[in-house]
């Protein structure tokens, strides 16, 4: 078991701005430019494994959110958490290929994750 001070440090690096490059600003980017899932052809080029890299953070921003909120359930913290984990699982769904497999699972997973957060 965690404890609070480290679940709450974990969160608070992992939700800053900067956090893996930019990661999660990147990805909304990525989501709006482009149709289908495919990219924009005059759009700037990104990274093959944004994707991955979206699914991995939201999930372990979503486990860290649910472990504080276990632990404390009025956390701001953990709110925030599953702000950004919304926001995360939302650009991988929107304007993404509409017969990928994990689409309808991911939507749930933002949906979940704004409903957690009382968004």
């Amino acid at each position: 078991m965690q404890s609070i001070e480290e679940v709450e440090a974990f969160l608070q690096r992992a939700l800053r701005e900067d956090a893996r490059n930019r990661l999660v600003d990147t990805g909304e980017a990525w989501s709006m430019m482009r149709r289908d899932g495919k990219a924009a052809p005059d759009g700037p080029d990104f990274r093959v494994t944004l994707d991955a890299d979206l699914a991995e953070y939201g999930f372990a921003v979503l486990d860290g959110a649910l472990t504080l909120r276990s632990l404390d359930r009025r956390s701001s913290l953990a709110r925030d958490g599953f702000g950004k984990s919304g926001r995360v699982f939302e650009a991988l769904v929107r304007n993404g290929n509409p017969t990928d497999p994990k689409r309808g699972f991911h939507r749930v997973v933002a949906a979940a994750s704004f409903h957690l957060g009382g968004y």
